[in-house]
């Protein structure tokens, strides 16, 4: 599975998926800089939210109940390192049932706007 990361590209992937299950439908969860983590002492950048950043080892659990869901959810990387990059793209491949789309970069703006998006997790503003 390649990272998709042009906001096109995840344009039409919200549109199809908008159109087959819906609005309000997709979960959103984006990464979040590990200097917000005041008690973390990563070095690093976290994937998750500002109350969840998940683990390594956390991560395919997480991917896991989000296919679950059966309906989509997009992620975005950002500025997560490559080791992150990797343990979300091996867990997308592995658990995310066809329903978990990873996207290294889009503009949040877009994914907010958009009719699709139900839920929003990863920065300090939603």
């Amino acid at each position: 599975m390649s990272v998709e990361s042009t906001i096109d590209e995840a344009v039409s992937w919200l549109d199809v998926v908008g159109k087959e299950h819906g609005e309000k439908s997709v979960a959103y969860v984006s990464s979040v800089p590990v200097a917000m983590f005041p008690n973390r002492a990563e070095d690093s950048t976290r994937f998750g939210s500002l109350f969840f950043a998940p683990t390594d080892s956390q991560i395919p659990a997480l991917i896991s109940v989000l296919a679950k869901r059966g309906k989509p959810s997009l992620l975005v990387s950002g500025n997560c390192t490559p080791e992150i990059v990797s343990v979300l793209k091996q867990a997308v491949e592995e658990k995310g049932q066809g329903l978990v789309k990873l996207f290294s970069w889009v503009t949040q703006q877009v994914i907010l706007q958009h009719p699709v998006r139900f839920l929003t997790l990863g920065s300090k503003r939603n």
